[in-house]
């Protein structure tokens, strides 16, 4: 865990110039614990006396802000931060080491600007992405390749695989991309219109996806019919059948999901109404009613863009 020292800007405390930066380690639960738990230092330093840029960064927790400002590798060696003052693009700052040092320097291509870095995916590698181009950038040695995604950057949704070394680069559309530490794969190149996309989720390993939409051609029991999307090295598959909700992808492709009555979408809850069965969608296309929900689940705080939500799941 990473903290970094706040100063006034904009009415809010923010990471600024010449901060202290601290590395502190919370026990693992499997590693034994009392009813409070010792947090080790692990190290700390100080942050370059240069203005910090904000970042777009994938594992936010929230819209605050001091979120977007920092790129943790994914061991939780090093933390590495935009400069705005034109000396360095991104500055970095590993644990035990006295300050922090210039991993992008300012001669460095223009993409790699840190208002385009979305994660650090090893100790070496960045992660950047240039409107629909994504990049991967090695500081050690200034090598670096980039693929293009097809599709359009409002439908474009990224998601980091449970480990924090791959992201996968997702549109509604069915363009994917996955990249990691060895390359950049292009899982589904296919497309097709998605209206009322939700957003997607990820397996994982980042390795699979699945979203659902809502069909405006066919009709099932008097209700819109609904249409299941799920995406991986295999390419892109579609469902149709009533309305659904993805909630959850494991790593063999098995999807959990819930039927609902709504189409509606809403800033503070997604799905606005309560859901009614829950499914698994198997990764050979079979599809199982595995709970009748009743009674009615209780709405629950969200993170993220929802306020609140009916069910959490997590692949295992």
């Amino acid at each position: 865990m990473f903290v970094l020292q706040g100063v006034p800007e904009d009415g809010f405390l923010r990471p600024g110039p010449n901060g202290h930066v601290l590395a502190l380690r919370y026990p693992r639960p499997n590693e034994g614990y009392d009813a409070a738990p010792t947090l080790t230092e692990l190290g700390a330093a100080r942050l370059p006396d240069v203005p910090l840029a904000r970042t777009q960064r994938v594992r936010c927790a929230g819209p605050g802000p001091s979120c977007g400002l920092a790129a943790v590798d994914p061991d939780g060696s090093a933390l590495s931060v935009g400069g705005a003052d034109g000396s360095c693009r991104v500055w970095r700052w590993a644990v035990g080491e006295p300050e922090a040092a210039c991993a992008v320097a300012a001669d460095a291509p223009e993409w790699t600007d840190p208002s385009r870095l979305i994660a650090a995916i090893s100790p070496r590698h960045y992660v950047f992405r240039d409107g629909l181009v994504v990049r991967r950038y090695d500081h050690t040695t200034g090598e670096n390749d980039g693929r293009p995604l097809i599709g359009d950057t409002g439908e474009l949704f990224t998601r980091a695989s449970a480990d924090g070394r791959a992201l996968l680069f997702v549109t509604t559309r069915g363009a994917a991309m996955r990249v990691d530490e060895a390359r950049l794969e292009l899982l589904s190149a296919e497309q097709s219109p998605c209206v009322g996309g939700q957003p997607p989720v990820a397996s994982p390993s980042a390795r699979f996806a699945a979203w659902t939409c809502v069909s405006d051609t066919q009709d099932v029991g008097g209700l819109t019919a609904g249409e299941i999307v799920r995406v991986s090295s295999a390419g892109m598959e579609r469902f149709q059948g009533v309305p659904m909700w993805a909630l959850a992808i494991d790593d063999d492709g098995d999807l959990l999901l819930h039927s609902r009555d709504d189409q509606d979408f809403s800033l503070e809850l997604l799905p606005p109404a309560a859901p009614r069965n829950l499914y698994v969608l198997t990764a050979d296309g079979e599809l199982a009613r595995v709970d009748a929900l009743e009674p009615d689940p209780e709405l629950m705080r969200g993170t993220g863009p929802a306020v609140f939500r009916w069910i959490a799941a997590q692949a295992l």
